[in-house]
């Protein structure tokens, strides 16, 4: 990879796995959050990967979410986040046939060190869960090397656990499906405290003559920590 990036006039640091260079197309990393003291960078690809090919990616509920050390870069967990079935998105499934790939993760949230608000989407509905990864248990050391068949990817969800893939524990906090005013396309979210955040949609550039929308959204409780 490293000599693809020769001509870049900034710095390089050759820090993120190499298994995530076999990201689907358009679903590389769009996740990017920061604990509350500044010490690591957390990243949660969109969808899973194509290892070893297309028809992996469009199948498999699993994407990688890893956990570095921002001041040295070195990777201090790997993560297997698995994505909601696409028929609990119910605005989209009732109008057309859909595949696990149309889920994506397109936003997340450092609550508190190791607290993650993770947003899941189609395009009408979108998900909200929070994700704790104190306790939580980090992919196999050796789920990438080369000789390792079926990979995460093409794992059956029956066959997780005797391949020692753990998915992260999450809990639902908020289904768009539930609330109403709410905006298609969500895919950005604030949190402004503990119990209060803000949805942002996107206009994907006004194609359609969407506009960016934003919902204040509030809790009865404190849920956001």
């Amino acid at each position: 990879m490293a000599d693809r990036l020769t001509d870049a006039d900034y710095e390089i640091a050759p820090v993120l796995p190499a298994i995530l260079a076999s990201r689907d197309l358009n679903h590389g990393i769009e996740s990017l959050a920061v604990s509350p003291d500044g010490a690591f960078l957390y990243a949660l690809m969109q969808g899973a990967l194509a290892n070893p090919g297309k028809k992996a990616a469009d199948s498999s509920p699993l994407a990688r979410l890893i956990k570095l050390d921002r001041k040295t870069g070195a990777v201090v967990g790997s993560y297997a986040y698995r994505a909601s079935a696409p028929g609990d998105f119910k605005a989209d499934a009732g109008e057309k046939t859909l595949e696990q790939s149309d889920v994506k993760m397109s936003e997340m949230v450092a609550v508190g060190e190791d607290r993650l608000l993770v947003l899941e989407r189609i395009d009408k509905t979108t998900k909200l869960f929070l994700v704790d990864l104190a306790g939580a248990v980090p992919l196999p050391r050796g789920i990438d090397t080369a000789s390792t068949s079926p990979t995460l990817e093409q794992l059956a969800p029956k066959d997780f656990a005797r391949n020692g893939v753990t998915p992260l524990a999450k809990t639902l906090i908020l289904d768009s499906d539930r609330l109403k005013g709410l905006p298609a396309k969500i895919e950005g979210v604030a949190v402004l405290n503990d119990r209060e955040l803000v949805l942002i949609s996107d206009s994907d550039f006004g194609i359609k003559n969407d506009t960016t929308q934003m919902r204040r959204v509030r809790f009865d409780q404190p849920v956001l920590k």
